[in-house]
């Protein structure tokens, strides 16, 4: 069931991201046009800028889902299933830690732009959208990451009883 949750959450990430990427893509492209007909900027920077954030913060947590972030190939050079996974949960338990610090940052700054009202300076679009996207990007990494130490857990689990059906 956890599982479930956990696909139908990425889903949701997925789609916001290719928002997000429909979004960077037509304001570069109308802010290109802008600049080759030489007239003033309407805040397509901005919209970007907005776009950006959202991509980057929803983007890591759905990456930490799929698995497909940048890794350093150590793996492959380890052949202890036992190393593995205690690496793999030093690594989770690691990024749950960062997670709980960085969203109490994170969600003090939140409060704080929400408190202020901040806007950007062209288009007045609201400072919270972005920091707000980084609050809930690390939440879900935070939920991804759970996750994780429950499959590694669950794996453990597997091997450790294949090892007995063995003897």
């Amino acid at each position: 069931m956890l599982y479930d949750i956990e696909r139908k959450i990425f889903k949701i990430e997925a789609f916001i991201i290719s928002l997000s990427l429909a979004v960077i893509l037509i304001s570069v492209t109308i802010q290109v046009l802008i600049r080759v007909l030489g007239l003033n900027s309407i805040g397509t920077t901005e919209i970007g800028m907005v776009g950006m954030s959202i991509l980057t913060f929803i983007g890591t947590a759905a990456i930490m889902y799929s698995k497909d972030h940048i890794t350093i190939e150590l793996k492959q050079l380890i052949k202890s299933e036992r190393a593995l996974f205690l690496m793999d949960m030093l690594m989770t338990l690691f990024l749950i830690v960062f997670c709980v610090f960085f969203i109490n940052i994170a969600y003090k700054l939140f409060q704080f732009t929400l408190s202020a009202g901040e806007g950007t300076l062209e288009l007045g679009i609201p400072t919270a959208i972005p920091i707000g996207s980084m609050v809930l990007g690390t939440v879900l990494l935070l939920f991804h990451a759970v996750c994780d130490v429950v499959r590694l857990i669950q794996t453990k689990k597997h091997l450790d009883d294949d090892r007995l059906g063995e003897y």
